[in-house]
This record gives structure tokens, C-alpha cells and sequence, in this order.
């Protein structure tokens, strides 16, 4: 099986997916709890741009914990394995709407129906 090409995802893209801004996003690198970026361009010039490789970001998307809801038996089992085993797709929310991540690493304000909540 051909191995998939590497891709980069620029800011704006990264700030969609995440859902949060850049200053959050920053901090969180600098904390060591978000994927580095890499610097395209020479360092300090007006062309430079800062990109992220795809698979880092997916990766830290579907890592995320899920919330812990009432009536949660076994908070640290039961959210991180499906009742298949399977992970199901973490949800978080963002400018007041939920927003799903499937394990393909898309996302919709308005979940798997299209409908808002």
C-alpha cells in the first residue's frame, strides 16, 4: 500500500479545526500540550508562514478526553473505549456550539444530521 503524502495545514486551517485562537494555541506549545509548528521561509521575514503536519493535529484531536457525564460508571474506562472498544468521536464545544470530530478528523457545528444544537 503507497504510503499517504505528508500534508501541512496553515493556520487558518488549524484555528478551524481546533476552534480556538491562535494566542491559546500558543500557549499551549509552549506548554508542550499542542503539536510544534514548523516554520516555512527564513526566520524573521515578512514571507515566512508557520504550518502543522496533518496527522499531528488529528492525532492530538482524537486524543482529547471525553466529558464525563452523570451516571459515568468508570470515567477513566468507559470514555476512553466504547462499549465495542472502539473509541467513539470526541465532542467538545466552541463558540457555544458542539462541535464532533469524527475519527477521520472532520468536524461540523452541526453534528452528523446537519442539525444545529
Amino acid at each position: 500500500m503507497p504510503k499517504k503524502p505528508t500534508r501541512l495545514l496553515f493556520k487558518p486551517e488549524v484555528l478551524k479545526r481546533v476552534g480556538v485562537s491562535y494566542p491559546t494555541i500558543w500557549k499551549w506549545m509552549m506548554a508542550g500540550k499542542f503539536p510544534r509548528s514548523r516554520l516555512l521561509g527564513e526566520p524573521g521575514s515578512k514571507t515566512a508562514k508557520v504550518a502543522w503536519y496533518e496527522h499531528e493535529i488529528e492525532a492530538w484531536l482524537v486524543g482529547l478526553p471525553l466529558q464525563a457525564l452523570k451516571g459515568d460508571e468508570d470515567p477513566g474506562h468507559s470514555l476512553r473505549e466504547g462499549v465495542s472498544g472502539h473509541r467513539p468521536p470526541t465532542e467538545k464545544r466552541a463558540h457555544g456550539l458542539l462541535i464532533e470530530h469524527n475519527l477521520t478528523g472532520s468536524s461540523s457545528p452541526h453534528g452528523p444530521t446537519g442539525v444545529r444544537r
